[in-house]
């Protein structure tokens, strides 16, 4: 997939992270939208079966009950490049994680 015409990116991506963990790092092409909220954004031009990961460094602040959930779910409202477009199962594009410690 491309968006080279428009260039923008490909996917736009929305991170929340866990509850009682503060960001130490994050990746250049993601955005602080809110406490622990981040939208993160894709290159303009992704090859099918392609990767595209956004690694960010946490530290734990303290220790939820049940452990602390987090999540990211990729945007579909891109009027340049709809993901359900080229992607018929937007279910499956919403993934939650859990952090837990002792």
């Amino acid at each position: 997939m491309a968006s080279l015409g428009a260039g923008e990116p490909v996917a736009t991506i929305d991170v929340r992270l866990p509850e009682g963990t503060t960001v130490t790092g994050k990746p250049a092409g993601c955005d602080a939208t809110g406490t622990n909220l981040y939208t993160c954004r894709t290159p303009i031009l992704l090859w099918e079966k392609a990767r595209s990961t956004f690694d960010f460094t946490l530290r734990v602040d303290r220790v939820v009950d049940g452990g602390a959930k987090g999540s990211v779910a990729t945007r579909n409202d891109d009027p340049e490049l709809r993901i359900s477009a080229f992607d018929p199962k937007l279910a499956n594009n919403t993934a939650e994680f859990t952090i837990s410690g002792s």
